[in-house]
């Protein structure tokens, strides 16, 4: 299925990601808007940070007795022809060079399979 804006790719995900057993993801709003009064142009969120973040929990090796763990990822939305700005592509550098999962996501089934990845260990 093709989904034609990155709005619908974003929402869909994420009532698709929110059914995956022990995942939780949010949507992180950034960008610019009109404050209420219309007079003033308002800067929201960290500029080139993803459309969402999210945990996923999962099992580790035996130093942490079997405990489950939450590993912190981010999702970037776009349209099958859309592409990063810099900034996102720096934060996901930052976010990768720190080992947290992180990746472009151009349908809801990405999503799920990104989530099955990072439970695999390998997101």
């Amino acid at each position: 299925m093709k989904y034609k804006t990155e709005a619908n790719i974003q929402a869909m995900s994420l009532v698709y990601a929110s059914k995956q057993k022990g995942t939780f993801i949010y949507r992180n709003n950034v960008g610019k808007y009109k404050s209420l009064d219309g007079d003033r142009v308002l800067n929201i969120g960290v500029v080139g940070s993803p459309d969402s973040f999210g945990c996923v929990a999962v099992k580790i090796d035996e130093s942490w007795l079997g405990k489950e763990v939450a590993l912190f990822f981010g999702a970037e939305f776009k349209t099958e022809k859309g592409r990063q700005r810099p900034e996102q592509k720096n934060f996901q550098a930052k976010m990768e060079s720190l080992s947290a999962p992180y990746r472009l996501i151009r349908s809801p089934e990405e999503m799920v399979q990104f989530i099955e990845d990072i439970k695999r260990g390998a997101g």
